[in-house]
């Protein structure tokens, strides 16, 4: 939009409407909803507006515009964002990923459950100042974040920067009414969307602030790994990791399976490759395999499988424990769940006669004196012995 004009009426954007003869034809059955000179609060109500000798038909409501931007437009929406707002604040906002929400959660309750501890675990406890001290022995930090972590991670000054921008109110007016030119509408838009991120973040800020001196007290040599989580896309630790989803606050979470082995009716071995079992944090916490794979309780070989748990319900909210019974479950079902004697999931192992089953597992048939069996390396999952 831009000198082209179009009608603001309760909140609502009508836009003009180009007629044809098939438009002009419909129009005959909507004259009785036509509203020319509709009173506030009601012209929202109607399909089409008449001003003057012009037509207007009802599009968008700018409320709902404004609550939806960052899942419509989420590359316009940083835009704005960095717009508005200082680098500063910005990466503000990414600590606070760590620091609350999902991220969280995974680093500080899920994490520590899947983590290998032995080497550690009798030097340290396992709260969350520990927790940091075990991420930052085994991630290696590039040496900007510590540069960066002393100029940017500095409770005080996210205390008067915050303070800074409670003042800054950007625009609190109503939508405008009647007819607009787009440019003019766009940037009360942009205006009205700085506002209403800062509305959003400003309680994540606060709480940010409170939490970072808490931190700060307890080990500020954790404030570049701090810096370094908010701004990962992924992370890996001993078989366990997340990548994040776009720019929400949901993350895909996994934990490695390792090679394993799986035993068939007539005692034969097969390795199976390691997998990364998931979930995903955007809805129901149902365990897939994100890597192309075949295996009897997956039905068919490509990626991004769920796998076949008879029984199970997944957890529908996000919690620690949802996200590690969900993880355990499935891990087990690949692991311990195909009984070689019933023969039980989509696919048999030892291939039947006269069986029409597209997938077979001769590829990773092994014998029993394989070295890695012999050597204790790879454990036979499912003998039920």
């Amino acid at each position: 939009m831009g000198e082209e004009e179009v009608l603001v009426a309760d909140g609502f954007i009508y836009l003009p409407l180009l007629f044809d003869p098939a438009i002009d034809e419909e129009m005959h059955d909507l004259r009785s909803k036509i509203n020319p000179q509709a009173p506030s609060g009601q012209a929202g109500e109607a399909p089409v507006i008449q001003q003057g000798p012009r037509y207007f038909v009802k599009s968008l409501s700018l409320k709902s515009l404004l609550a939806n931007y960052a899942l419509l437009e989420p590359e316009v929406y940083k835009r704005v964002a960095s717009h508005y707002f200082s680098k500063y604040v910005l990466r503000t906002e990414a600590v606070v990923r760590v620091l609350s929400g999902k991220l969280k959660t995974i680093i500080f309750e899920i994490l520590p459950h899947f983590v290998h501890r032995t080497s550690w675990q009798k030097k340290r406890g396992s709260g969350e100042d520990d927790i940091l001290g075990l991420l930052s022995d085994r991630l290696l930090i590039p040496a900007d974040y510590r540069e960066r972590a002393g100029k940017i991670l500095d409770p005080q000054r996210l205390a008067g920067d915050l303070t800074a921008l409670g003042k800054n109110r950007f625009l609190e007016s109503d939508p405008p009414t009647g007819l607009i030119k787009g440019r003019d509408l766009r940037q009360w838009f942009y205006q009205a969307l700085a506002g209403e991120i800062l509305a959003r973040k400003k309680a994540r800020w606060q709480e940010a602030v409170r939490q970072l001196a808490e931190l700060v007290r307890m080990s500020s040599a954790h404030l570049p790994l701090l810096l370094y989580l908010a701004e990962a896309d992924s992370l890996e630790v001993d078989g366990f990791g997340f990548s994040r989803i776009g720019s929400r606050d949901d993350y895909l979470i996994y934990k490695r399976s390792g090679e394993y082995a799986l035993k068939d009716y007539y005692g034969r071995l097969y390795l199976f490759p390691d997998c990364r079992v998931a979930v995903s944090t955007s809805g129901p916490l149902r365990p897939m395999v994100l890597e192309k794979y075949k295996h009897p309780f997956l039905l068919h070989y490509r990626t991004g499988q769920s796998i076949c748990l008879r029984g199970f319900r997944p957890g529908q909210s996000f919690t620690a424990q949802n996200v590690i019974t969900a993880l355990e479950e499935g891990l087990n079902a690949l692991f311990h769940g195909y009984d070689y004697r019933r023969r039980n999931g989509y696919h048999s192992l030892d291939h039947l006669p006269q069986s029409e089953d597209t997938i077979t597992f001769d590829d990773y048939r092994i014998s029993t004196t394989h070295p890695k069996i012999l050597s204790g390396e790879i454990e036979v999952k499912n003998d039920f012995r």
